[in-house]
């Protein structure tokens, strides 16, 4: 007597589990990487980075994906070379080849998930890590309040904590003061903006599978934990990602392209005009978000790096992203409330420091292209062939929102350069240029080296 079994899908096969395992797990990865410093202290925190950004390099090497040439932007390209190229003229060439290999690293874990995994497939492992890490967070939180009951420093921590600034802190003990949480990052505006991408995700799969209590869960959570972080960054980043999901979503109601045409021109001039009346109006939003004319000492630390930037303007002093605290000019070029500051709190700020005009402009290129390939993936009808469409999917929209919350991050944080922040931009970018239109997949695409969907 013989038995037959039944074949396992392809999208449900061990190897694709530890495909979205690795995924999932870098994820968690690159945006905890401010909580692995504070638990673990530096070093060993940059060795379980290290560690995992080479188990996802090794994991993409072995995938060998098929990828075409040119499919990969070639403004990527250019700025990654200009970064590596940057070690020959260097002013910290030690403090440019660590950074460099954290560069590097990261943007193997946004390939990786650009090229071995589908949009359905990203967006659940965007919804694990950042539940991982807002319900560690909330513990975390609770853990201090209701067992310590006092300020809890970062390993490593050196000074006296009886005189220590809140800014050396890891958890000031807030959680039932009403005050802002800091969560497993120790940053306000980290945790803010996890829960916000946690908020994009959980809409978004709402959106596409359906109500279910999990998906529930992830939203109040998120939606609890940005409440509570109260950052006016993730809070501007968020009414921008609102209102290009409003933009987007009347694009998608026209009648036929043409329509959709002039819609997205009626979009982008709403866009201008906004911009042009935030600025009109500047000291009134300073005003509405209870934020000093210094935009909390910002002014200050732009200064700075602009002093820095202007004795190579056109080359840059080399790359360095995170600036490394014991090179010099970082160890001494910005002070605040006796924290030594690790980056010019705006990316475009700390790449013209860094790579110069030649890299500002090469980022510039990077950034409208993924943004402008992120639009039209979101509002562009997906079809089947010449005159069959399909219907729009809300996976569609995902990469939109994420570009421009990270756009927005980049005007008042450097986060984007790193980490996190290069994770996704990296994946955005290849990714949107890789998939012609996103589509919901029924894993079978999932299991192809490059995913169609």
């Amino acid at each position: 007597m013989t038995t037959s079994s039944v074949p396992v899908p392809l999208d449900q096969s061990t190897p694709r589990q530890i495909v979205r395992a690795i995924a999932a797990g870098a994820l968690i990865v690159a945006l905890g990487g401010d909580a692995l410093r504070n638990a673990l202290g530096v070093v060993p925190a940059l060795v379980v980075t290290g560690v995992a950004g080479l188990v996802v390099a090794i994991a993409l090497i072995r995938a060998r994906p098929t990828l075409r040439i040119g499919a990969v932007p070639r403004s990527l390209v250019a700025y990654l070379g200009l970064a590596v190229l940057s070690l020959i003229w260097s002013a910290y060439p030690a403090a440019s080849a660590v950074t460099l290999v954290g560069l590097l690293l990261a943007t193997a874990v946004g390939l990786y998930l650009a090229l071995l995994l589908s949009w359905s497939e990203i967006l659940r492992a965007l919804s694990r890590a950042t539940a991982t890490l807002l319900v560690g967070s909330l513990l975390f939180e609770l853990w201090v309040s209701l067992v310590v009951r006092a300020p809890v420093f970062p390993a490593g921590f050196v000074g006296d904590p009886e005189t220590a600034t809140p800014m050396s802190m890891w958890s000031r003990n807030l959680l039932f003061t009403g005050d802002r949480i800091q969560g497993l990052p120790g940053n306000s505006n980290l945790l803010g903006m996890i829960a916000l991408l946690g908020l994009i995700v959980a809409g978004i799969r709402l959106a596409q599978e359906g109500r279910r209590p999990g998906l529930w869960f992830l939203v109040g959570l998120s939606a609890l934990v940005f409440v509570m972080t109260r950052s006016s960054t993730v809070v501007i980043a968020a009414a921008a990602a609102a209102a290009v999901l409003g933009f987007a979503l009347w694009v998608r109601s026209a009648p036929d392209h043409r329509a959709r045409g002039r819609r997205t021109l009626l979009s982008a001039a709403a866009t201008l005009a906004a911009l042009a009346a935030v600025a009109a109006l500047w000291p009134l939003v300073l005003a509405v978000f209870g934020k000093s004319s210094d935009l909390t000492g910002r002014l200050s630390i732009w200064e700075a790096v602009i002093g820095q930037a202007e004795r190579h303007p056109i080359i840059g002093n080399g790359f360095a992203s995170p600036w490394v605290p014991w090179a010099e000019p970082f160890d001494t070029l910005v002070v605040r409330n006796e924290v030594l500051q690790l980056q010019a709190h705006n990316a475009w700020l700390d790449v013209w420091m860094q790579l110069g005009a030649i890299g500002v402009v090469l980022f510039a290129c990077l950034v409208v292209g993924a943004v402008g390939r992120s639009w039209f993936r979101a509002v562009d009808q997906p079809r089947t062939g010449a005159t069959q469409a399909l219907s729009f999917s809300p996976l569609a929209l995902l990469p939109l929102l994420i570009v421009v919350v990270l756009v927005v991050q980049s005007l008042m944080e450097s986060r984007v350069l790193i980490e996190s922040g290069w994770v996704l931009f990296t994946l955005v970018a290849v990714k949107t240029s890789t998939t012609p239109q996103i589509v919901p997949d029924t894993g079978a695409a999932a299991a192809r080296a490059v995913p169609a969907g």
